[in-house]
């Protein structure tokens, strides 16, 4: 496969027909519709810059083109793209691959925007290649069966055949299924099921145990667009009550939350049914709380990672209960993980409360996220690598907050021998935690695992630059005057108009870099280094001199 520019700027695809001649001894590559390509004929076509699979029966797949704003049509009229193999293209636009389905042939603009496109029996596409990105791999995720949203397109040509809330959707986990039954219409909910109300007007009071013969329910939207049921004399006047449509069909019905939100979903026609995906993932986050409930365990084992995971205990309880509550489906994940959104600001609130602390610490919040990530604890997320349903789906419930999406691994004796790993790579450099950035785990650990921790991470900034330049005069000129210096003093020869705390925390950031460029040494002396610089005093003093 090769791509042509056109004149007009439009790249074209067509068959590197010299290849496939070289391969198969002709130049049309519809031969191999009817048999797969030998492995000698697949390392010749591996040699083009862009390679295509046949789609159809031959292959067993049937791929959805989507264009321009498809993605965003659908998820306007509350479609979800489900999680099934995914290739970015060139365009920008989406490969979904599919389970082969007979019913659809190879078309084009079967929607009324004119940006969807079935790729089927007779037709192929470009998979790999620059300008084509795998965001659910073929290899490690599950084919689904094609929707019946695209069967609707390709028999009516009407792109809003099908909308969210149609039969036999389905919900497959209890957080998504809360969500949804939060939104549906609780007027229409309660007429049908033969309550008199009304939306904006009062009305008797629906609880058969309230005599309320001055109609004093109401059935109100919040700033939030959702419903609630209010009555303003249900206890004992001194009180109202303030119900979602949960929790207002669980206390009339004396059922359980969970019974009542099947009951609700079910007047939509969507079944809610735990999926494989989530129980997996609720075991994960068992053993997590399993492993971290046994401390003395890993304390034995991995020493190194257990100082850390000790200081930050309760925190990281907090932050896996928060996990587990936020398992969406299988539309949150990440290469088969479940991934969740968190902003630093919530992360501090929801650590303070989990510790029961009187203050808000964002900076201590911060940190444990980088740590957990730079240990292999957690994942950190790129925004572009999630669905689009995802990244709005976040933005929409945070939107004033900078958000990152996280997943966890699961705490095996693997994991953990890699965090250790680590932290000793941590505490070997006078790691401190307070001056962690990008350009200080690169000096420790590599780009690799630093682009993980930070993936959206500048590397040095001006005035990291500056900072580390200046240091490292001051440093240098020290150590060749009397062979070492210590912090205090090159802290006392920075001429900056700023404080002796900011010199300080310059100074901790820079330190390890400047060590690892020169080879010097920042730590304690012992007696021997004592008599190496002809040092009397007798008290525990730090220096920087040359390893």
């Amino acid at each position: 496969m090769q791509l042509i520019q056109g004149i007009d700027g439009t790249v074209k695809k067509e068959p590197n027909y010299e290849l496939l001649e070289k391969a198969i001894g002709s130049k049309k590559w519809k031969l191999l519709q009817s048999r797969k390509p030998s492995i000698k004929e697949q390392k010749i076509f591996r040699q083009s810059s862009h390679l295509a699979i046949l789609t159809g029966k031959i292959n067993g797949i049937t791929v959805i083109d989507l264009d321009g704003e498809a993605e965003q049509d659908l998820l306007k009229q509350g479609y979800e793209l489900p999680l099934t193999p995914t290739v970015k293209t060139q365009s920008g636009g989406k490969h979904l691959y599919f389970k082969y389905d007979g019913r659809l042939k190879t078309a084009t603009k079967i929607n009324k925007n004119k940006n969807i496109d079935i790729r089927n029996n007779g037709g192929y596409v470009v998979a790999y290649g620059e300008g084509y990105e795998w965001l659910h791999h073929i290899n490690d995720t599950e084919l689904q069966e094609v929707p019946d949203i695209f069967i609707n397109m390709m028999n009516t040509g009407n792109s809003k055949a099908i909308v969210s809330h149609s039969k036999g959707n389905l919900s497959e986990s209890l957080t998504d299924a809360y969500s949804k039954a939060r939104n549906v219409n609780m007027i229409t909910f309660l007429k049908h099921h033969g309550y008199d109300v009304q939306q904006g007007k009062n009305f008797s009071c629906i609880f058969h145990d309230h005599e309320d013969e001055n109609p004093s329910a109401q059935i109100v939207l919040n700033s939030k667009g959702e419903f609630r049921y209010i009555c303003y004399s249900h206890i004992g006047g001194k009180g109202r009550l303030n119900l979602s449509l949960i929790d207002l069909w669980s206390a009339l019905k004396q059922i359980d939350i969970k019974q009542a939100i099947e009951e609700i979903l079910a007047f939509e026609g969507i079944e809610y049914k735990e999926s494989k995906f989530i129980i997996q993932q609720k075991e994960k986050y068992h053993f997590n709380t399993m492993r971290i409930g046994d401390l003395s365990y890993i304390k034995n084992n991995f020493p190194y990672v257990y100082k850390y995971l000790h200081l930050y205990e309760l925190e990281l309880r907090a932050l896996m209960d928060y996990a587990e509550s936020n398992l969406h489906g299988t539309k949150y994940s990440y290469k088969g993980q479940a991934v969740f959104f968190l902003s630093t600001r919530y992360a501090s609130n929801m650590f303070a409360k989990y510790k029961r602390a009187s203050s808000i610490n964002n900076n201590r919040a911060k940190t444990l996220l980088n740590i957990l990530c730079t240990l292999g604890v957690m994942k950190r997320i790129p925004y572009e690598k999630l669905s689009t349903y995802v990244q709005v789906k976040a933005k929409n419930q945070n939107q004033e907050r900078v958000t990152n999406f996280y997943s966890f691994n699961q705490l095996t004796d693997y994991v953990l021998s890699v965090a250790d790993q680590r932290a000793k790579t941590m505490q070997e450099n006078k790691f401190k935690v307070s001056t962690m950035t990008k350009d200080i785990l690169i000096s420790m650990f590599g780009e690799e695992i630093a682009e993980k921790v930070f993936p959206d991470g500048r590397v040095q900034s001006d005035n990291y630059k500056r900072f580390l330049e200046t240091y490292s005069n001051i440093i240098l000129k020290n150590i060749g005057n009397k062979g070492y210096t210590t912090k205090q003093e090159v802290i006392k020869q920075l001429h900056l108009p700023i404080g002796e705390r900011k010199k300080e925390y310059h100074f901790d950031k820079v330190i390890n870099e400047i060590c690892n460029l020169y080879c010097l040494e920042f730590s304690f002396a012992n007696k021997e280094i004592k008599k190496r610089f002809n040092i009397e005093d007798r008290g525990r003093k730090r220096l920087i001199y040359r390893a």
